[in-house]
């Protein structure tokens, strides 16, 4: 239930029902009950209540933090934009980082525009998995944003010499239980002519409606 609530973005529901069993029931939580605490918090955005989680986790129940404990509260310093408390973090903790860690650290390189870091960062990627263009193209986002277009032209350039290529995106939607895939500018989808004839469709009642009430504010105003 605590990893249902999880999921479903109820974090403090989840805290809730984890105090509960320790108070009412006497529960004594094992790894797996606070990572599923853990993972509620980093998906709530509750840096404060992980932190203690975690901390309670060692003093109070005598469990060694495993690499998903370590990898949710990193998770949340970075989100939370404590990018460097993350990095410490991560460098502190007694396992070797996992492409899983490394990859919230790079992501959230990017939104806070940390260059030198999210260089390094993509650079650890790049050596675990060569093909993969994320880190690539993570790193020349970054580059851009901070306006360092030689340092862009040179990841493009790298990307090229060793024939990395993003992956083309897909989706997908269950009818009558059979799956339907799409990849960008698909044509190979037996009714394709009419998915895009209904596309077209909507496209111009979303302008028609667009017009419709920017008319209606006119009148309004007038």
């Amino acid at each position: 239930m605590i990893t249902a609530f999880a999921q479903c973005g109820r974090g403090l529901e989840a805290l809730k029902l984890f105090e509960s069993l320790l108070t009412e029931d006497s529960f004594v939580p094992d790894h797996i009950c606070f990572t599923a605490v853990l993972t509620a918090c980093n998906h709530a955005g509750l840096l404060d209540e992980a932190v203690e989680y975690f901390n309670k986790m060692r003093r109070e129940y005598h469990l060694d933090p495993q690499i998903d404990h370590y990898a949710c509260l990193i998770d949340l310093y970075a989100r939370n934009g404590n990018v460097e408390k993350a990095k410490q973090m991560m460098e502190q903790m007694p396992y070797e980082s996992n492409y899983v860690v490394l990859c919230s650290l790079l992501g959230a390189c990017k939104v806070h525009a940390e260059v030198e870091l999210g260089r390094e960062v993509a650079h650890r990627l790049i050596e675990m998995d060569p093909s993969n263009a994320a880190p690539y193209l993570t790193l020349a986002h970054i580059s851009a944003k901070a306006g360092l277009w030689t340092q862009v032209g040179e990841i493009r350039k790298e990307m090229q010499q060793k024939r990395v290529r993003k992956s083309a995106g897909w989706s997908w939607i269950e009818i009558d239980k059979k799956t339907h895939v799409f990849s960008v500018g698909d044509a190979a989808h037996p009714k394709s002519c009419e998915i895009y004839s209904k596309l077209d469709q909507l496209n111009l009642d979303m302008k028609a409606a667009e017009q419709s009430s920017k008319a209606l504010e006119y009148d309004v105003e007038c």
